[in-house]
């Protein structure tokens, strides 16, 4: 599968992701804890959906937001994420609470997903295509300075790469380059969406 290994080194542990160790977070960094457990209310939370504009089959049409990217979006289950993308390939690994889903050809996307143990989406990883964008066309391929000046407010961050933070909600956005050190002239090479904290450095461990 293309670029794994990247992945898999390309945060700090996600307590939430069943089988990812925890980790701590400098204070002055994002938290790396997830949302917390849902507090019961009388009004049962809308169903996530899909970005309605989002082709699967082409990432340029897909949004990077809080939310998710293009058709997978945070709260989801595995299943309807897997079911979101069809002609993906799906592989797993012997953590249950993730999937890789791989395109079949040359104009799609790698991702990663994981859930929480709620079930519910709460990693959304993409690489291997320069399709999805934020609101203010930040994309993979962007350089870390691009992202800089879109987003003032990002926090940086290391862990066998350069990190850059935008926290929001639910989900906060991490650009990472493909090597720690890289410099602001550097292109992002993996764009994750988490619920509430970092990306983990260990999706399958």
């Amino acid at each position: 599968m293309r670029v794994v290994s990247s992945l898999l080194i390309a945060a700090v542990s996600l307590v939430a992701i069943t089988g990812c160790a925890a980790s701590q977070a400098a204070p002055s960094t994002p938290t790396e804890s997830t949302a917390a457990s849902p507090t019961a209310t009388s009004t049962p939370a809308p169903e996530p959906a899909s970005d309605p504009v989002a082709d699967p089959a082409d990432p340029s049409t897909w949004l990077v937001d809080a939310e998710g990217v293009g058709p997978v979006r945070l709260g989801m289950t595995l299943d309807e994420a897997v079911a979101a993308m069809p002609g993906y390939a799906v592989s797993t690994c012997p953590n249950p609470a993730v999937r890789f889903l791989d395109a079949v050809d040359a104009a799609g996307a790698s991702l990663a997903i994981a859930a929480g143990n709620d079930g519910g989406i709460v990693l959304v990883s993409v690489w291997d295509t320069d399709g999805p964008a934020t609101a203010e066309a930040i994309r993979i391929g962007s350089t870390v300075a691009n992202a800089k000046t879109a987003y003032p407010g990002l926090v940086p961050s290391q862990k066998y790469t350069d990190r850059y933070t935008l926290e929001d909600t639910p989900g906060y956005i991490t650009f990472a380059t493909q090597d720690v050190n890289a410099g602001d002239g550097a292109p992002i090479h993996t764009i994750s969406v988490v619920t509430g904290g970092l990306p983990p450095s260990e999706l399958c461990g």
